[in-house]
């Protein structure tokens, strides 16, 4: 297309818009939208100021031209005339009195879209149109970029919601749908809180949310929500803030997914955890009991008829003649073996189950234990004891001592150290245990390492009293090991 189009003679204007023209001119200048005035053969008779910004053609390279050569595309331009010549026969229009879409042309030849809206004006002696153009380029690529994310956040599996300041839904993906049961026109403009599963205040709640987000706090969790059909779906959901390009709050976005069946397999597997710590625990109680025994039968039988034995030998020999040096020789051997027995008896009698931790208590047995560290091993290893404290109940010492006899065989065994401190406190009916060392330390692998038995079996003694215990580096070298264990309500969980 020439970039100057045939110009036909332009129109008498005063004469078209009658004597107001002035008046009417300046309010159309003023205008925000292009102004168009055609003739019914499609003649521009009037272009406003808006009109040469949006297509590029000043009023007078406009006026007195077919407006199917100026803003119209080629490809259009057939249809245009037609659709004039029909409203010349018949009086009827597709366009007119109506505010469509359709695409125009710059005078560069670029193509944007505008919304047009054509009202007829009637003269005398003269049929004319009116014309209001405005470009809608922004509003339609707004439109097509939030189309684009409407399918792409339509075609998420996740539920995404989009709610006002107030809780109003204005937004609800198949996600959402899929999740909760209810169809984007069913919860546009509905609030959210008809997805609270509890009862209580939904306002109060509503409003503590909402704040929580506002501040920037997290505001990702697990929360229960309620269907449509009236069941329960455990959630997990992030929360955002939707902002307005100069910073002001408009809404939050929720994206939130189904953990339903994750959270029973969680709860399954924790309760079958517990049933096995529970059978754990059980065992442990049972062998302390059989240990028990098993050290009063030692220590009781098995101690008296070696003893009584000791005797025996001891009555024989004071029988023997002077002169029978073999037999002398041999039941003096005999008398030095049943006195090792005897020993080994003891020790074995309270390696299963000290006699003093039964008789003195938890206090006593820790200096005791100590002093045979000590003797055992050749590491000092003291202690300190506080001079008055409450008293600690027959299972919960029994669990406080295996874990100090775990804590110092593992410095025997691996600490190198050179010196051993254990301390007991008392505080806010809380009793505190520490075993401090100055050996090598103990790594984060090695207490985390599933063939640490001991450490396992340390933490699980604690479990029991939902006490704790931790394993930390000691100041200048070594390691330290923290019991706690709560006094209070201190029932062992069986």
């Amino acid at each position: 297309m020439s970039a100057t189009p045939h110009r036909l003679p332009p129109p008498d204007l005063p004469t078209a818009l009658g004597e107001s023209e002035p008046t009417l001119r300046a309010i159309l200048d003023a205008s925000l939208d292009a102004f168009i005035l055609i003739d019914a053969t499609g003649v521009i008779r009037m272009w406003n100021s808006r009109a040469e910004t949006l297509f590029g053609w000043t009023e007078a390279e406009a006026v007195g031209q077919r407006l199917s050569q100026t803003i119209i595309p080629e490809r259009y331009r057939v249809r245009h005339e037609q659709g004039l010549a029909r409203y010349r026969a018949t009086g009827e229009g597709t366009l007119v009195n109506r505010r469509v879409e359709i695409t125009a042309r710059h005078r560069d030849g670029r193509e944007f879209p505008v919304e047009l809206a054509i009202a007829p004006i009637e003269q005398a002696d003269e049929q004319l149109f009116g014309a209001f153009v405005r470009d809608i380029t922004e509003r339609r690529g707004i439109e097509e970029r939030l189309t684009f994310q409407s399918f792409i956040l339509n075609n998420v599996r996740d539920s995404v919601v989009v709610a006002d300041l107030e809780g109003r839904v204005r937004f609800w993906n198949r996600g959402a749908e899929a999740l909760f049961g209810y169809t984007a026109d069913e919860m546009l403009g509905q609030s959210v809180t008809i997805l609270y599963a509890d009862g209580g205040d939904h306002a109060a709640r509503l409003a503590e949310d909402r704040n929580r987000v506002l501040r920037g706090e997290d505001a990702t969790g697990e929360w229960l929500r309620r269907r449509k059909d009236g069941s329960t779906v455990w959630v997990h959901s992030k929360r955002v803030v939707l902002r307005a390009p100069d910073g002001a709050a408009i809404g939050i976005l929720g994206v939130a997914r189904d953990i339903s069946e994750g959270k029973r397999t969680s709860e399954e597997l924790l309760a079958s955890h517990e049933q096995l710590r529970e059978l754990a625990h059980r065992l442990r109680s049972v062998r302390e009991q059989e240990r028990a025994v098993m050290a009063r039968q030692i220590h009781d039988e098995l101690g008296q008829a070696l003893s009584a034995l000791h005797l025996d030998v001891a009555w024989l020999r004071a029988r023997l003649k002077d002169e029978d040096v073999v037999l002398e020789e041999k039941t003096r051997s005999m008398a030095a073996l049943i006195e090792t027995s005897i020993g080994r008896v003891r020790t074995l009698a309270t390696e299963l189950r000290p006699a003093v931790l039964d008789s003195l208590g938890l206090l006593a047995t820790i200096e005791w234990e100590t002093q045979q560290f000590t003797r055992r091993t050749g590491i000092p290893c003291t202690h300190e004891l506080p001079p008055d404290p409450p008293g600690v109940d027959a299972d919960r010492s029994t669990d406080v001592f295996r874990i100090l006899q775990e804590a110092l065989t593992n410095v025997a065994r691996h600490a190198g150290a050179r010196e051993v401190v254990v301390t007991l406190r008392f505080w806010r009916n809380e009793l505190q245990l520490s075993v401090s060392d100055d050996g090598r330390g103990i790594t984060a692998a090695e207490i985390a390492s599933p063939q640490a038995l001991g450490l396992v079996g340390m933490r699980e003694r604690a479990l029991l009293w939902d006490g704790a215990v931790e394993w930390r580096a000691r100041e200048g070298g070594g390691t330290v090991v923290d019991l706690r264990l709560p006094l209070a309500n201190g029932r062992r969980r069986e």
